[in-house]
This record gives C-alpha cells, sequence and structure tokens, in this order.
C-alpha cells in the first residue's frame, strides 16, 4: 500500500515523453485517466483490506484474472459513461486495452517482484517471483522515473511559455 503512489511514475515517464513531441495532440484525456487510473486501480483492494483483515492486501486484484476483470468494468463503465456523453473518435475498447496493460505492465510487474505474497498467475501458479531486496531498487527507480519526468514537464512547459511571449 505504500507503494501506490509510486505507480504513477510510469504513467508519468510516458506523459512527460509524449508531451515533448508532436504525438501529444493526438493523446487525450481520457486516454491518460485509463492509463492513470489503471496504473494504481488493483490496490483498491490492498485500501479496503486496511478496514476488513478478511481481504487480503495482495490478492484477487494483484492477478491476470483481476486485472482483466477490472478492465472489463471499466470498459462498462466507459460504454455507460459514452452513452450519456458521446465523445468523437473515442473507441471504448482501446481504452479498456489501455487499462489492461497499465496494470499489468505499471502495476502487477512492479509489485509481483517486490511483494512475497502475490500470485500473478493465479490460480495456475502461486509461485512468488519477489526477492526482498527487490523493494529497495525498484522504489528507488521508480522515484527517480518520477522526479525525472516532473523535471521533464517543468522543463516543457517553461519552455512553452517563453516561446509563447
Amino acid at each position: 500500500m505504500p507503494f501506490t503512489p509510486l505507480h504513477l511514475s510510469l504513467p508519468l515517464f510516458i506523459y512527460a515523453i509524449t508531451n515533448t513531441t508532436k504525438q501529444h495532440n493526438k493523446i487525450n484525456k481520457i486516454t491518460w485517466l485509463s492509463i492513470t487510473i489503471g496504473s494504481i486501480a488493483p490496490d483498491i483492494q490492498a485500501f479496503l483490506s486496511l478496514f476488513t483483515p478478511k481481504i487480503k492486501m495482495h490478492g484477487f486484484s494483484h492477478t491476470i484474472i483481476g486485472a482483466v476483470t477490472y478492465s472489463l468494468v471499466y470498459y462498462a463503465i466507459l460504454l455507460i459513461f459514452l452513452k450519456k456523453r458521446p465523445i468523437n473518435n473515442l473507441n471504448p475498447e482501446k481504452q479498456a486495452l489501455l487499462f489492461l496493460l497499465s496494470i499489468i505492465f505499471f502495476h502487477l510487474l512492479p509489485d509481483a517482484i517486490i511483494y512475497s505474497d502475490m500470485h500473478v498467475f493465479w490460480p495456475i501458479s502461486n509461485k512468488s517471483y519477489a526477492s526482498p531486496q527487490n523493494y529497495y531498487y525498484v522504489s528507488k527507480v521508480l522515484i527517480f522515473i518520477a522526479l525525472f519526468s516532473l523535471i521533464v514537464i517543468i522543463l516543457t512547459k517553461s519552455i512553452e511559455k517563453i516561446n509563447v511571449k
């Protein structure tokens, strides 16, 4: 759970990189929302485990099956939202896929090598891929990526303001 904010460093990095290129205008706010929410969504269960001892911190939501389930729920929410407020050129299937990939690559993979109670491939395998020293290294790398990304974003915005004048 204390690791949750660090899951935002990888989406922040992608934002920083695309914000400095011409791709920035092609990436809409819903796409960023999909990537950002996807990177922290599995920790809803971890948050609930703080209040209910019966809920495992790294249970179903921290598995591939849980990630697919979350993505299907996100897809359904997008479809309901789009019925009420249609958005041109928004592909809900693409958003759900980005959400799923964000969960897998920005949340499950970092957690899988840190926490020994995680079983990403449950029910097929209960193998843990964690190592005690990984927490230290992974958290330092993600902090570095977040700080680097913030510097890039701040510099980019500053340069844009100078160019506008």
